[in-house]
């Protein structure tokens, strides 16, 4: 291991204990949480993890996908029964899909 590596394991240890005994101070805990935003807390490490406030599961993205077609449907059920048709028949129809947290949009086809 190198030197960096022995003292950031030396540290996550002390954190571990000072956890143990309870006795945690309010540096040390915003040290071990910047250990976890840096991702340097090993993934298998459940309890520095937790303490640390990283997400026991990776974040997950919602998406939008809108699908874009020309119509003259006068209402939104006209408007979704048109484009089943296009879907039916292989009409064009672009898809665009939005990444809700980043605002990033990509088409992903026509």
């Amino acid at each position: 291991m190198s030197a960096m590596k022995d003292h950031l394991h030396d540290r996550l240890e002390y954190l571990r204990g000072e956890i143990s005994a309870e006795r945690i101070s309010y540096g040390d805990l915003a040290e071990l949480q910047g250990y976890g935003a840096e991702g340097l807390i090993p993934e298998d490490d459940v309890q520095l993890r937790e303490w640390a406030g990283v997400p026991e599961f990776p974040e997950m993205h919602e998406y939008m996908v809108t699908l874009k077609f020309g119509t003259e449907a006068t209402s939104p059920a006209a408007a979704a029964d048109e484009f089943w048709d296009y879907v039916r028949n292989q009409k064009d129809v672009t898809v665009t899909v939005t990444d809700l947290k980043t605002d990033k949009e990509t088409e992903v086809g026509k």
